[in-house]
């Protein structure tokens, strides 16, 4: 329903053993849907019996769970699902991807929400190093091409990590490096207090996978030449005369907001 309403869904967790039509049978519907990009998609089931692993692999599923499922297992099946399949949309963020791997700075404190950023990133060709909160962010963002700064960390907030990030540069005569705010917060107001801090962009929780891939390249691309030899024209930092490109991203249940 989600997908017809024009909200991609990026995973899907199937009950095999449902009533009227099993997730087998809905798996398939969805595989074979034209009007809808499939998602990745996991199976969970009461019995690991080996015909149900045998249509999981017919169906080409991203993964197979015998309930109950732990938290733990569940996480790890999302994350080797995502690692072996892009989104369906992550292509036009791949295409010209420098010879490079261009390092990320993920100021981050949740081990989830990283966890996440990590599979669909390093599938991108990206390195990442982390950050726990925004004075190591501070420190770290002088060795990044990109910065995807989480708005509530300890000790310091993303837009104030930003701000001193910013001054840094100013100090030492560094061009700017892009850093894309991940908020829960849609409102107006936070859209211009990250403009105000110096944010590139902003990311809204939850998290869509594709369009973190089509942002993190989008601004890389944008940089001037010199600083990412990407084969892009020169551009903003800020891309957009200083409107910030706003997203939305899809984040697992239960990962800090």
């Amino acid at each position: 329903a989600a997908a017809l309403a024009g909200e991609p869904v990026p995973l899907a967790i199937l009950d095999g053993h449902m009533p009227e039509m099993d997730g087998f049978e809905l798996a398939d519907r969805i595989r074979r849907a034209d009007d809808i990009p499939t998602p990745v998609m996991l199976m969970l089931t009461s019995a690991g019996h080996p015909e149900d692993v045998s249509r999981c692999r017919e169906l080409g599923l991203g993964g197979f769970l015998v309930k109950p499922a732990g938290q733990s297992e569940l996480l790890e099946a999302i994350l080797g699902a995502f690692g072996s399949r892009l989104p369906p949309d992550a292509g036009s963020a791949a295409a010209g991807r420098p010879v490079r791997p261009l390092d990320i700075l993920v100021a981050e404190d949740s081990n989830v929400n990283f966890a996440v950023l990590k599979a669909v990133l390093s599938k991108g060709g990206y390195t990442l190093e982390r950050a726990h909160d925004g004075l190591q962010a501070v420190e770290a963002a002088q060795r990044a091409d990109l910065v995807l700064m989480d708005l509530e960390m300890p000790n310091l907030d993303g837009l104030e990590a930003t701000r001193r990030i910013r001054a840094d540069e100013r100090a030492r005569h560094r061009p700017p490096v892009p850093v894309i705010l991940l908020t829960a917060h849609a409102l107006k107001e936070y859209q211009a207090r990250s403009l105000e801090a110096g944010c590139s962009g902003y990311l809204i929780k939850p998290i869509r996978m594709a369009e973190l891939l089509d942002a993190v390249g989008n601004a890389l691309r944008s940089r001037p030449a010199g600083q990412v030899d990407d084969g892009s024209a020169d551009g903003s930092p800020f891309g957009g005369g200083g409107e910030l490109e706003s997203h939305r991203l899809a984040s697992p249940e239960g990962a800090k907001p």
